[in-house]
C-alpha cells in the first residue's frame, strides 16, 4: 500500500502445524530455535535444534490460554484449548 506503513504480510504454514498436544516444527536447520511465551512474556519452553529435521514442542504441560510462539525470530500466536 503506497499510503501507509503497512505492507502485505505471509504467513507460511510450513512453519508449524499441530499433532494432538504438539506443536510440531517440520523444517527446523542446525542451530534454529523455537520458543513459547505466555502473552506477559514469560518463557514457558525453549528448543534449541542440534541437527535438521522435524521437531515436537509437547503442549501438554501448558494451562490453556493464549501463547507466543517465536521460530527463528518470527512470532506467532497460538491459543491452547
Amino acid at each position: 500500500n503506497g499510503n501507509t506503513a503497512i505492507r502485505n504480510l505471509q504467513t507460511d504454514e510450513s512453519i508449524f502445524n499441530f499433532a494432538g498436544e504438539q506443536l510440531i516444527l517440520p523444517q527446523l536447520k542446525t542451530n534454529d530455535s523455537a520458543s513459547i511465551y505466555t502473552i506477559g512474556g514469560a518463557l514457558v519452553l525453549r528448543k534449541e535444534v542440534s541437527k535438521e529435521g522435524k521437531y515436537g514442542l509437547s503442549l501438554s504441560e501448558l494451562i490453556p490460554g493464549a501463547y507466543m510462539v517465536n521460530v527463528n525470530g518470527l512470532t506467532y500466536k497460538i491459543v491452547k484449548k
